[in-house]
């Protein structure tokens, strides 16, 4: 299966999940009681988002595909360790553990409701600024992005930016989606005006275009300044 092939499908599945998948959920969750374990299908469609993104941005810049195979064989277990195994086999499941990842990373944002919870059942008083929680604020991941990119360029280390590339596209594709119904919250500079709807789809689908283009850029200066080989393209076979 080629590159463009498998980006097309990391593609659709992230228009799906940002846009019909999106709707149904928006009319299913309010209807479902406050406390109920399926409101939790909110949080997974932010997953695929954050997923799908990921996806597509190891796909533009391979270098981007995390090497969970390799560190899992150093724990012992994996494929990467069995020398049978195709390199480009080892290779997909370096994607698939990718969007492993970003899903897992962008569900976790929604772990600052509970923590709100379990604070307003302990102190009986919720403070004003955790209104949406402490992981919405979308300042934070901003600044350690810019912070990683920049360590990347001044001390030539490659681990930054997947890093900074899974913070943007796992975090704040999250606050993005928020953002329709809340803006999006500088905490404590301000909030932004709500997102419209349409500006949302355009955003989730540009977003992992424009992080794998400039990833891809600071990649090739951190190798140049390294003389390491570049990855140019992704096959999957």
């Amino acid at each position: 299966m080629s590159s463009t092939t498998v980006l097309l499908l990391a593609w659709a599945g992230l228009l799906l999940s940002a846009w019909p998948l999106d709707r149904v959920v928006e009319n299913l969750v309010p209807r479902l009681p406050p406390k109920s374990l399926l409101r939790a299908i909110d949080t997974a469609v932010h997953g695929f988002i954050g997923g799908f993104s990921y996806w597509m941005a190891c796909i533009i810049c391979p270098q981007l595909v995390l090497n969970i195979s390799s560190w899992l064989s150093q724990l012992g277990f994996g494929l990467a360790n069995n020398k049978n195994r195709a390199s480009q086999e080892i290779l997909w499941l370096d994607v698939f553990y990718s969007f492993c990842v970003a899903f897992v990373i962008s569900c976790s944002i929604d772990l600052d409701h509970i923590i709100k919870d379990l604070f307003l059942v302990i102190t009986g008083q919720s403070p004003a600024q955790w209104e949406r929680g402490w992981l919405h604020f979308s300042l934070p991941p901003l600044v350690l992005s810019c912070t990683l990119y920049l360590s990347a360029l001044l001390f030539h280390s490659l681990w930054c930016i997947p890093c900074a590339t899974l913070c943007i596209l796992s975090i704040i594709s999250h606050h993005i989606r928020d953002g329709v119904h809340h803006g999006l919250q500088f905490y404590p500079l301000g909030n932004t005006p709500k997102i419209p709807y349409w500006l949302y789809i355009v955003l989730t689908l540009v977003l992992p275009v424009i992080t794998s283009k400039f990833s891809s850029s600071i990649i090739l200066q951190v190798k140049s300044a390294v003389a390491l080989p570049v990855r140019n393209s992704l096959e999957i076979v």
